[in-house]
């Protein structure tokens, strides 16, 4: 079995993302356990995305779609450069909700929750 497809992102009831792995050797699920930001990036990076269970591969498009967009900002100015501008929420954000695969904690997965995920991506 591939080690990748034994990797699940479920939803804490606080709304943060939770890697659950039993192999500490997958870097991914390593990376989670550190920050949500430094799993969401190694996940987003992952060139085959056909491995991924349903909720990594859900998580890591949500990723993709994240960093893109924030790639597509405007160059911020030297002093702001750090800071974590918030992505406008539109219908196609409201469209994560509603596309979401069946995972752990799929009821806590809300508009508030994908805000709080985002904070840790830095």
């Amino acid at each position: 079995m591939n080690p990748l497809m034994s990797l699940k992102i479920s939803i804490l009831p606080s709304g943060h993302l939770h890697c659950a792995d039993d192999l500490s050797a997958n870097k991914i699920a390593a990376a989670f356990k550190n920050d949500v930001g430094e799993g969401l990036f190694p996940l987003a990076s992952s060139r085959d995305s056909s491995v991924f269970s349903n909720s990594a591969h859900f998580w890591r498009d949500f990723a993709c779609s994240y960093m893109s967009e924030r790639c597509h900002m405007p160059k911020l100015e030297t002093a702001k450069a750090f800071a974590l501008e918030p992505i406008p929420w539109n219908s196609e954000s409201q469209s994560v909700l509603l596309t979401a695969p069946p995972m752990h904690g799929a009821e806590y997965l809300t508009r508030t929750s994908i805000r709080t995920s985002l904070e840790f991506v830095r």
